[in-house]
């Protein structure tokens, strides 16, 4: 029905601003969230925490504590679960994605997928490797960036915006377990 096309084009419509290199993370994971959340797409970013199966993570989020081969790995085994609905929601999630992202991470992104195989999960940690490293290394210079952090770094000495920073970091830190 004209309905349910509506409603397929508008979950797969991206966000208005395009993610591009460079451009805050922690606020395009929100902005993602946020529409997940709205559309019902939320329920296919979680796979079982690598450390205790019996609970469930979103990989959106949580980034940092998956690899890309336990995704796959835990993607196939889930999706061989799925419903028509879960199926639909997976594509319609990725699709969504992509269409939030820049041209050519899209196009990088896409390279990398297998037709009908790769699901949401798979194609966010892809972005993820391509945006950021997750080494060891990483995290210390993070850790080393928190501590050498000063209020003169900031246009007028802006606590509010050294507070965020410490947050961000504080935050990503943790949910890889660094912190």
């Amino acid at each position: 029905s004209f309905n349910s096309q509506k409603s397929l084009v508008y979950r797969r419509t991206g966000l208005t601003t395009k993610f591009k290199k460079g451009h805050d993370l922690t606020s395009f994971k929100t902005a993602l969230w946020t529409r997940f959340k709205d559309t019902g797409l939320d329920t296919v970013v979680y796979l079982p925490d690598p450390t205790d199966p019996t609970k469930m993570m979103d990989v959106l989020h949580n980034h940092s504590r998956f690899t890309t081969k336990y995704a796959k790995t835990q993607h196939a085994l889930l999706r061989a679960n799925f419903d028509t609905f879960d199926k639909a929601n997976d594509n319609s999630c990725t699709w969504m994605f992509l269409d939030s992202v820049s041209h050519d991470i899209k196009a990088t992104l896409e390279r990398k997928m297998k037709d009908g195989e790769t699901g949401f999960v798979e194609v966010w940690l892809m972005f993820i490797e391509k945006l950021q490293s997750s080494t060891v290394e990483r995290y210390e210079k993070l850790k080393t960036s928190i501590r050498e952090h000063r209020p003169s770094m900031y246009a007028g000495e802006n606590l509010t915006e050294m507070c965020r920073f410490y947050m961000d970091t504080a935050k990503e830190l943790t949910i890889a377990g660094h912190y």
